[in-house]
């Protein structure tokens, strides 16, 4: 199900964008800190323009495309037209103000099982790369074999930022950025003991949202204007990360019951 789940909500949309082939839960937010360091590092990059999109980019950047994107169609235009952006009025919940991009399904994306990808990846070559860079960053990077395992990543993805010398922040900036949504992030983060901004998890929830289409007419703007809301559903409940339970998931009753042997991870 993963072109259903990470594709935009459609149905909270003025259409369907066309670089999507079908419509989506829009389960997969980007969390909006680390897209502002994503911009920072990147700019304009090839990867971070194909990994997220602010929503203006969303709005009138080509790669997208609206049904109503004419040869004729004019900035101004696109400014006023109703066919594009957030119309519903609660927004896109869980979006701050950039979207992913990396995992939207197009047309030739699909198998005859139109719910999954026709490829997928098992492992790629800057994940390589990215490991050798972080073990030489550990250890010794006497020949500068790992300064030039990350820089290749840095260079291929047409990243801003070049690294002049092999750091394991570095390291850790560039596999967050390159390996988004690849399965890397949780590992890493255990590996690292980086789990800090896990423990908020749940909290302050965004919401997207358009001006443009507010029910409210002191707050309604004539062209679009991107916005972003919180709420707290999580507040009373309990919710985020726990160090010494989370870093595993439990075994299930399924397999407990029937195997005596199996000694239940620490906190479930």
């Amino acid at each position: 199900m993963e072109s259903n789940y990470w594709g935009w909500r459609t149905d909270r949309l003025g259409s369907k964008p066309k670089c999507q082939d079908d419509g989506g839960w829009g389960g997969l937010a980007i969390e909006e800190n680390f897209a502002k360091e994503f911009l920072a590092n990147d700019g304009d990059s090839y990867r971070r323009k194909a990994t997220l999109v602010s929503y203006d980019e969303f709005l009138y950047d080509s790669s997208i495309g609206w049904i109503t994107d004419t040869v004729g169609m004019t900035p101004a235009m696109k400014l006023v037209d109703k066919k594009r952006g957030i119309v519903n009025i609660d927004g896109l919940y869980g979006n701050g103000y950039y979207l992913q991009k990396k995992n939207i399904v197009g047309a030739g994306d699909r198998t005859t099982n139109w719910y999954r990808f026709n490829n997928f990846i098992i492992e790629r070559y800057a994940d390589v790369l990215l490991m050798y860079a972080e073990a030489c960053a550990k250890t010794s990077d006497a020949d500068g074999s790992g300064l030039k395992a990350l820089t290749d990543v840095q260079k291929r993805a047409g990243s801003k930022y070049i690294s002049t010398t092999l750091t394991l922040p570095d390291v850790k900036k560039e596999r967050n950025y390159e390996l988004w949504n690849e399965g890397a992030r949780w590992i890493d983060m255990k590996r690292w003991n980086e789990l800090g901004k896990a423990k908020t998890a749940g909290e302050r929830i965004p919401s997207l949202k358009d001006h443009f289409f507010d029910a409210d007419p002191a707050t309604k703007t004539a062209t679009h204007v991107g916005y972003v809301t919180y709420s707290e559903p999580n507040a009373a409940i309990s919710h985020g990360f726990k160090a010494g339970k989370n870093e595993w998931f439990p075994y299930p009753f399924s397999e407990t019951s029937i195997n005596p042997n199996i000694k239940q991870n620490p906190g479930w």
